[in-house]
């Protein structure tokens, strides 16, 4: 059961763990564009 206590727990803890992904994917592509040799360069980012 949800209680009025918990639920803005979960809100955070939802946005922490969205923030940690971002900032995961961030650290990814940044070493993904300073080290071009450890990843394949070839549909590795979105953008091109």
């Amino acid at each position: 059961m949800f209680g009025p206590a918990t639920f803005p727990a979960a809100m955070a803890e939802v946005v922490v763990g969205s923030m940690m992904l971002a900032s995961l994917c961030a650290i990814g592509c940044a070493t993904a564009t300073f080290l071009p040799g450890k990843f394949p360069e070839d549909g590795f980012h979105p953008s091109g």
